[in-house]
């Protein structure tokens, strides 16, 4: 399971997205790719799902407050959430 923080800065401020994954493994055989070959192992639940935005959020929280004194000082979070896969 992984997930992937996007993040978007412009003239007027910063957003992050993040694309989230609703299985394990991946039904494809791609031969070249590691979760391809471990083929289809389930797929998550919505809690699970969920909690990868929880924790995509705690990362860019702790970000911001390990670095309050950064160029552009708002606290990103999470604005969009988009799915991995085929």
């Amino acid at each position: 399971v992984e997930s992937v923080i996007m993040r978007y800065v412009t003239v007027i401020g910063s957003r992050a997205s993040l694309c989230v994954s609703s299985q394990v493994g991946c039904a494809m055989g791609c031969t070249f790719c590691a979760t391809g070959t471990m083929g289809i192992l389930g797929n998550l639940t919505s809690a699970e799902i969920m909690e990868q935005m929880v924790h995509a959020n705690r990362i860019l929280a702790q970000e911001y407050k390990e670095n309050p004194n950064r160029e552009n000082n708002n606290l990103e979070l999470i604005r969009n959430v988009v799915f991995m896969g085929m």
